[in-house]
């Protein structure tokens, strides 16, 4: 089976990386081909066999998301243009089987000028015969208009869609109390699991040692995701180490800020650097430091969320507030003892090194019943069982 896969990050990377997990999983067999359309900016990141992608010039959205630019400086219009003649002439030549869309139509509205044309020739028939399928997440952000969102979203996908995978758990969240309409949803919506990267295969103990982390320091690790809305957290952080370390000298701390946070923030988190205390921009091993750590300090992203509940590791997660979307699966998973929930007002210091010196004392592991988290193989079983 060929899959072109539809991706399109604006902020962050979260976008692109759930996309790239669930690319491995389609193509993990070795019986599909995978070609990932990317639409934001290129990631530097290895491809899982089976898939390649195609980079289509950027378009990230601006502060007030009111509207997007391209990273380069080149005209929107013309990269408009450009990207859907290379969206057509990818399908010109490629002829998939099934055509892959992350999130749209629920969002990625503005990019209705790409997908809408490629959609309607699909419907006509231009490239054969594909199955259209909406790859979308567990939670969605609120709408001014609900109503006639929910409106809008539908007629798409009842007119140009033949299934929902959805990523996410049922037993935690379903989609109709993030989209009340779906009684009117005429086409099958499937749950996956959640999408989690895989498990590191080595134990903790080793996984300590290739880090170079003693087994009786105590390892905090501090990451951001793309880290464009980290900077208080991180600076937070480290003013809380600062204070930690005098109680518990042996402790460390590994901080991943992303590639996204300022450059004048990130200066100023490595002029505080102390000893226990190191800052980096990225790590792709990310998962590996997650298993390996006692305390994981973050923003609440998804693949982030993901990684945590893969590891079983005590938890300090940041919910990012710009909508409900980070702050309502964090407080689900609170309930379910699977993390804590840190607010604005836990980032004084004093407080977070409380918080920090509590969850070290207690050294216990989350106990909470885990969420299925094998969303990324269930995603491709779906799609071989529904075509």
């Amino acid at each position: 089976m060929k899959i072109i896969q539809y991706s399109q990050h604006v902020l962050g990377m979260g976008h692109f990386f759930r996309s790239r997990e669930i690319a491995a999983g389609l193509s993990a067999k070795g019986n599909n081909q995978v070609i990932l359309a990317s639409g934001g900016t290129a990631v530097d990141m290895p491809l899982p066999n089976n898939v390649r992608c195609m980079n289509m010039p950027a378009l990230v959205m601006d502060n007030s998301f009111l509207g997007f630019f391209n990273p380069d400086g080149r005209d929107v219009e013309e990269v408009q243009q450009e990207r859907t003649a290379m969206l057509f002439d990818l399908f010109e030549k490629e002829r998939p089987d099934v055509f892959l869309v992350e999130l749209f139509p629920f969002g990625r509205k503005k990019f209705r000028f790409e997908l809408l044309p490629l959609l309607q020739a699909i419907k006509g028939g231009r490239f054969g015969e594909i199955k259209v399928i909406c790859s979308l997440r567990d939670i969605l952000v609120e709408r001014d208009d609900q109503e006639k969102y929910e409106n809008r979203v539908l007629e798409t996908l009842n007119k140009y869609f033949h299934a929902v995978i959805v990523h996410s758990d049922p037993r935690v969240i379903r989609l109709e109390q993030t989209f009340p309409a779906l009684d009117r949803l005429d086409i099958p919506l499937k749950y996956s699991g959640y999408v989690a990267s895989p498990a590191p295969s080595k134990g903790r103990f080793a996984l300590r040692s290739e880090l170079g982390i003693p087994a009786d320091h105590p390892y905090i690790l501090v990451s951001a995701g793309a880290g464009s809305v980290g900077g208080p957290l991180m600076r937070a952080a480290a003013e809380a180490f600062q204070r930690l370390i005098e109680e518990f000298p042996k402790a460390r701390m590994k901080m991943f800020t992303g590639p996204g946070l300022d450059e004048d923030s990130y200066s100023m988190l490595r002029r505080a650097e102390i000893h226990g205390l190191e800052v980096q921009r990225f790590t792709p091993c990310l998962p590996d430091h997650m298993a390996a750590c006692d305390l994981s300090i973050s923003m609440g992203g998804y693949n982030t969320t993901m990684n945590i509940l893969a590891s079983r590791v005590p938890a300090l997660v940041l919910p990012f507030n710009a909508n409900r979307e980070q702050t309502l699966r964090a407080q689900l998973l609170e309930k379910r003892g699977l993390l804590a929930v840190l607010s604005p007002q836990n980032l004084d210091p004093a407080r977070l090194c409380s918080r920090m010196r509590s969850m070290l004392d207690d050294g216990k592991r989350p106990a909470g019943p885990c969420p299925d988290l094998k969303g990324a193989d269930a995603t491709r079983i779906l799609i071989e069982r529904l075509f």
